[in-house]
């Protein structure tokens, strides 16, 4: 992952280890998708490596998929919410 990407993300990334009191009460899957070989592509398992340095969030999952296809789903189902991070380039 570029530095410019690295640095745009990381300021608001400390907000998410401060997450409402509600949120310990349910379960969620962060997953982060991407091939941090391809460059910016990377972005989603570069979150979950830096999220995974924060203090553990109660009822929250850190899932680092990769390159994941189809059997991303079988993850998906087992989890009331989630929250997927990738990244697209045009």
């Amino acid at each position: 992952m570029s530095g410019n990407a690295r640095a745009a993300m990381s300021p608001d990334m400390y907000r998410l280890c401060a997450l409402p009191g509600a949120m310990k009460r349910r379960r969620l899957a962060v997953i982060g998708i991407g091939n941090p070989i391809m460059g910016d592509d990377g972005a989603g398992p570069e979150v979950i490596r830096w999220l995974g340095r924060c203090a553990p969030l109660p009822g929250v999952d850190l899932i680092d998929a990769g390159s994941a296809s189809l059997e991303l789903l079988y993850t998906l189902e087992k989890y009331p919410a989630a929250l997927i991070v990738d990244c697209v380039d045009f």
